[in-house]
This record gives C-alpha cells, sequence and structure tokens, in this order.
C-alpha cells in the first residue's frame, strides 16, 4: 500500500504541510496536470458537486497540483471547497507511479483531444502552468493517507467517472467505520 502521509506539499497560501496532517478521514484526491486544465476544472467541480454525499459518508476531498497558487485560490473563491494543494516536484504523482505521457500521444490521442475539447468549451482554458507531459490522477485515501484505490491517467483529461470515483471513495468510508 502506497502511504502519502509523509509527503510535504504547500497549501495555498505556500506553507509547507504534510498529507499526513490533512487527510484524517478517506478522502478523494484529484491529482491535477495543472489548474487551469480544462478537463481537470471540470472534474475538480464535479467532486464539489458531490462534496455534500461526500461528507454525508464521513469522507473529504483535496486537490493537488504542480503549480499556481493563484489558480488554485481562484478556484476555491469560484466555490471548490476543499483545499487545492501545490506539489511542485510531482512528490505525489511519482509516489503513486504516475508516469509522463509521451508526445505521440500527446499529438495524436484523438479521444484525450476531445475530452479536452468538451471541457474547455464547457470550463474555458486557465492560463497554462503546467508541461504536456503531465497526467491526472484520481486516488482514493484511507484514514492515514494510504492509497486504496488509484486511477493513474495515461493523457490529457482521462479521468474515471465521477461515479467510480464515489463508488471506490463510499467503499473506503464503510470500511474504515
Amino acid at each position: 500500500m502506497i502511504d502519502l502521509s509523509t509527503i510535504v506539499v504547500a497549501d495555498s497560501a505556500g506553507e509547507p504541510v504534510r498529507i499526513g496532517e490533512i487527510v484524517d478521514r478517506p478522502t478523494m484526491v484529484d491529482v491535477v496536470r495543472y489548474y487551469g486544465c480544462p478537463p481537470c476544472r471540470l472534474f475538480l467541480d464535479q467532486i464539489a458537486e458531490r462534496m455534500p454525499q461526500i461528507e454525508a459518508a464521513g469522507g473529504g476531498a483535496l486537490g493537488i497540483g504542480p503549480r499556481a497558487a493563484y489558480q488554485a485560490a481562484g478556484l476555491q473563491r469560484r466555490g471548490i471547497p476543499f483545499p487545492l494543494l501545490l506539489d511542485p516536484a510531482h512528490h505525489v504523482g511519482r509516489a503513486v507511479g504516475l508516469r509522463r505521457q509521451s508526445l505521440l500521444r500527446f499529438v495524436f490521442d484523438l479521444r484525450a483531444w476531445g475530452r479536452w475539447l468538451r471541457a474547455f468549451l464547457r470550463k474555458g482554458q486557465g492560463m497554462v502552468t503546467g508541461g504536456w507531459w503531465e497526467v491526472p490522477a484520481v486516488l482514493v485515501l484511507d484514514a492515514d493517507a494510504r492509497v486504496v484505490w488509484a486511477h493513474r491517467g495515461r493523457s490529457i483529461g482521462d479521468y474515471p467517472s465521477i461515479d467510480e470515483s464515489m463508488q471506490q471513495l463510499l467503499a473506503a468510508t464503510e470500511s474504515a467505520r
């Protein structure tokens, strides 16, 4: 089991924080490419819409992105009700085995570009602060910040459905009882 409890990231004010200090219950974590990425912002919004259900089940949520505290703060001002953390050194991505996408996949993955376009039409494009090689992930952590489920994206917008992610989180909250 992958333990993220000792990994140090930064809060949106730039202050260092260990993931284990924040996670005290089963938690869904969206590891975004960057906070301006349209598919990433769309998934963050989907989690935000489900927060009443997440909290009622005893769970929590986090976002973790590589940079751009101003983008994270802007998303929180616009209604993301959970912490958005910064991990410029990609400690979380490396710990969970996220691999960089290849240039060929980046250029020629038409499904990825379709996902990006659909999200762009709904969310627009934020300032690009990430690299083309970065991919997203969705994790479910237990109350000790250990990964109990992971979806590792392979290209832009490669997210599981919010329903699948919720099922995994609800299973973790049930196991914690």
